[in-house]
């Protein structure tokens, strides 16, 4: 009972909105990594504050432009990069190439476009 109760309060506030999916993505990726291990080495999260600080700030966004009475749907995606990159991408966040150049942070491996 306590459980259900605190997810219940959990889904009042844009931070535990935020917990509540983080926790469902993470579940997801081991899932996935579980079902697919050939995949399992190709792919990893970010870490989960990041994470969580990226689903607060798009929820409180989201709530911003309903109250604005703009469109408010916000469609999630996800960031591929090299397994190379990502000691860099959890200690310097995504950052776009300008921002790479601008603070000396060497990207291993380019994937896709790069702005």
């Amino acid at each position: 009972a306590d459980s259900k109760k605190e997810h219940e309060a959990m889904t009042q506030s844009p931070y535990g909105k935020a917990v509540l999916a983080v926790q469902e993505i993470l579940e997801l990726t081991q899932k996935t990594k579980h079902q697919y291990p050939h995949f399992a080495q190709h792919f990893d999260s970010v870490s989960t504050d990041d994470m969580v600080f990226l689903a607060k700030n798009l929820l409180e966004q989201q709530a911003a432009f309903l109250s604005a009475t703009s469109p408010a749907f916000v469609d999630i995606g996800y960031h591929y990069t090299n397994s190379a990159n990502l000691n860099s991408i959890r200690t310097n966040g995504l950052m776009t190439k300008n921002e790479r150049d601008s603070q000396g942070v060497q990207a291993h491996k380019y994937n896709g476009s790069s702005y």
